[in-house]
């Protein structure tokens, strides 16, 4: 049987199905976008950093214990820089891709070895600080990472982490 011409649907529009898919396209856009944005908490940029600074010294307390070398850390302005003993004694910039560069992008972010703070803080093979004193990453507003060669703690805002466990 064949409907004539003149009686079938002239009306177009949209199914309740597109405009489910649409909406759905919408919402998923629009979550890239928000995730996307920088974060406006404070302080969000400093842990991130403090994060990084982590995991890369806990890379190197791995090279160390895998390789028998010691290592070492070294601001130059913003940056925290991973070094090894090259084949002169003297120490260069590590080869090793996981001990790339850290940047402190908190303003008033420092390094401090409880003497000098423009001193290279050097741990030996056996994770002894050679100085004798622990690493201190001051984070902007008091956040603080310490690291005496086996363990690393994180300190913020009045609370203590222990980010080695």
């Amino acid at each position: 049987m064949t409907i004539p011409s003149s009686h079938r649907a002239t009306e177009t529009g949209v199914t309740l199905i597109e405009m489910l898919v649409v909406l759905t396209l919408f919402a998923i856009i629009a979550g890239a976008i928000v995730l996307a944005l920088p974060s406006d908490r404070p302080g969000a940029q400093r842990d991130l950093d403090l994060l990084t600074l982590d995991a890369r010294v806990e890379a190197a307390v791995d090279r160390t214990l895998s390789s028998g070398t010691g290592f070492a850390i070294w601001q130059d302005r913003g940056d925290i820089i991973f070094l090894e003993q090259g084949r002169s004694g003297r120490w260069v910039t590590s080869s090793d891709p996981r001990l790339n560069p850290v940047k402190l992008s908190a303003r008033g972010s420092r390094m401090s070895f409880g003497m000098d703070d423009d001193r290279v803080f050097a741990v030996s093979a056996a994770l002894v600080p050679v100085s004798g004193t622990p690493l201190r990453v001051v984070a902007g507003d008091g956040s603080d990472l310490w690291f005496d060669g086996l363990q690393i703690k994180r300190e913020q805002a009045g609370r203590d982490e222990d980010a080695a466990q």
